[in-house]
């Protein structure tokens, strides 16, 4: 994904620097194609991949609500969580937003 738009792969690699606010844009432009692929899977049948588990995992946490509703938490929640993982992944995490802010 980050690799055919210059733009995610760039804010990837700052938010694995440990940039707060590249996360946050990160997670921003994420949402959208994570949309798609969660209604996807949402809507066909279980897939084997770990990131279909991983919807299917999040999507039975909630309680039955409409099907977009239960999209967009779970978009949510992917996003936050990949942007999460990249920052703890980071050398001095955070330190950065510190310094340059």
């Amino acid at each position: 994904m980050f690799d055919q738009n210059p733009d995610l792969k760039a804010l990837a690699e700052r938010a694995g620097l440990g940039e707060i606010k590249a996360a946050d844009a990160l997670r921003r432009a994420l949402q959208p194609q994570l949309a798609r692929i969660v209604r996807r899977a949402l809507r066909g049948p279980a897939g084997q991949s770990p990131l279909a588990r991983r919807i299917l995992a999040e999507a039975n946490q909630g309680t039955l609500i409409q099907r977009d509703q239960l999209a967009r938490q779970v978009v949510e929640r992917l996003s936050e969580s990949l942007t999460n993982r990249l920052s703890r992944l980071a050398p001095g995490a955070g330190m950065l937003e510190t310094v340059v802010a």
